[in-house]
């Protein structure tokens, strides 16, 4: 899910929480064992394995009012309310009215950015370049916007927006048509951590984190209409290559203690096919790749703490097979990405901190191999295009850095882009990539996009010079140092 194509492969995951997850299972498995209903947060509801129920509930609700105002701006004008104005009022579901939140209009090159649709988050607003004009989605005022993802055909944009007053918060699943309007909150997905567009529809797979019940898979359509494909403790998911079916993991817990469980569930709900069973270790699904299969992380005994320092990457080709392992490495799905001819790009490593063992991999089935960079350095953000070309940064290695904000401003300043052409054994440092992070391709392989300073850069062509499509980004680092860029914007390119 790490590479955009156009809107037409797997986009831009939400998966930004996934070892909070498993972390909450040791917490609730210890609590159960205690008689403690202090964890009812995760395990209320229950869920049952195996059971992949299906149902359909009807839409969202249709009280409060949606309002979202669309503001022209002409190519190359950068800042300032330009020609024109429109506003469209639709109807919400249920939340509270949205207003404009951006006490800010970010710098924009809609020239540069011809023929795209970006999506991104600055000054804590959702904006959209389309078309030409940039737009200021609209949300609650004191929420915060991430994760934006882009529907296979462009017509739906996907985003959560988290209230920014409470640091328990459960965020909440928005949608809004093209060009940022008539902008919704979707209530039948309560606390949702992962979102992924269906390759093939209009179908966004969405798996809850199970604040105010089991923890849920489900697929949703815009027009309101959800299905449960699974629910659980823990639950995660992701499409297959088709779009046909989803692959789920479920872990629930009993008796005797717990079970986790890998299915594929048809996408309009209906029986699963179980396609691994452990009652140790605690199984996420991470990716469905062609060629390869159900991907998914292995955690031992649910440990949170084994978790964060990177967990077993295994690939599982077909119900009841013997999985195959791959790597080592973080829980990020933005640090995988599939390319064509069955080949993918990951990073392997183990430790939380980015700056200590990483080196990206380019896999084929049943062999990955890292590569090439000087000693002292570590390479981070893979991207492989549909040509097969893998972009990628490399960054300087060290045990001393710390993880504030500053330090890791410091060392991503540090950082330069490289690219290898499909089949070369020889990586190029990109000219005008230095302080790059998050490459990602556009649908056609040929431009590039990459976060610097706090900014979008696109590389137009291959030998061409990147120019700054957008300012004003901001993410701070996790208490570990991480900076998950790409859940900051999504981008539509041919």
């Amino acid at each position: 899910m790490r590479l955009i194509n156009g809107g037409t492969s797997k986009a831009n995951p939400a998966r930004h929480s996934g070892v909070a997850v498993i972390g909450a299972l040791v917490v609730a498995l210890t609590a159960a064992s205690c008689g403690s209903g202090a964890v009812a947060r995760r395990t209320s509801g229950g869920g049952s394995i195996g059971v992949g129920a299906s149902g359909t509930s009807g839409g969202p609700g249709t009280a409060g009012a949606s309002t979202t105002s669309t503001t022209g701006q002409t190519a190359g004008a950068g800042t300032g309310r330009a020609d024109s104005s429109q506003t469209t009022t639709g109807q919400g579901a249920g939340g509270p009215s949205t207003t404009l939140v951006s006490s800010h209009q970010p710098k924009v090159d809609p020239a540069a950015l011809s023929g795209t649709r970006l999506a991104f988050v600055s000054g804590n607003a959702l904006w959209e370049v389309n078309a030409g004009r940039l737009t200021e989605v609209a949300a609650p005022t004191g929420f915060v916007p991430s994760h934006p993802t882009f529907s296979a055909d462009g017509r739906w944009l996907a985003f959560l927006e988290t209230s920014s007053g409470s640091s328990t918060a459960m965020p909440e699943l928005w949608l809004a048509t093209s060009a940022g309007r008539s902008a919704h909150v979707v209530s039948a997905a309560p606390d949702p951590e992962a979102l992924e567009w269906s390759p093939s529809g209009e179908k966004l797979l969405v798996t809850t984190a199970g604040a105010t019940g089991p923890a849920q898979v489900l697929v949703v359509e815009p027009s309101g209409s959800t299905t449960q494909l699974g629910s659980g403790l823990v639950a995660s998911g992701a499409w297959s290559p088709d779009g046909t079916e989803a692959g789920i993991s479920l872990t629930n817990h009993g008796a005797t203690g717990f079970t986790s469980v890998i299915e594929s569930v048809p996408a309009t709900g209906g029986l699963p096919t179980v396609w691994q069973t452990n009652t140790q270790d605690v199984l996420e699904v991470a990716e469905w790749w062609s060629g390869w299969g159900i991907i998914y992380w292995d955690d031992p005994d649910g440990s949170a703490s084994i978790a964060a320092d990177g967990l077993k990457l295994d690939a599982l080709s077909a119900p009841t097979k013997t999985p195959h392992p791959l790597a080592d490495t973080l829980v990020r799905s933005d640090w995988l990405s599939a390319g064509p001819s069955e080949g993918v790009a990951l990073v392997q490593g183990g430790d939380r901190l980015e700056w200590e063992g990483k080196s990206v991999a380019l896999c084929k089935p049943y062999g990955c191999q890292s590569v090439p960079s000087p000693s002292g350095s570590v390479t981070l953000d893979p991207a492989l295009s549909s040509q097969g070309e893998l972009a990628y940064v490399q960054g300087s290695a060290s045990q001393s850095f710390d993880a504030s904000p500053a330090q890791v401003s410091s060392w991503e300043a540090g950082h330069s882009l490289w690219v290898e052409p499909a089949g070369a054994k020889a990586p190029t440092q990109l000219a005008g990539g230095s302080a790059a992070n998050a490459p990602v391709w556009s649908s056609g392989g040929r431009r590039l996009m990459f976060v610097k300073a706090d900014g979008l850069w696109v590389l137009p062509a291959p030998g061409g010079t990147p120019m700054e499509v957008a300012s004003g980004l901001s993410v701070p680092p996790s208490y570990y140092g991480q900076v998950q860029w790409l859940y900051q914007f999504a981008w539509v390119a041919g």
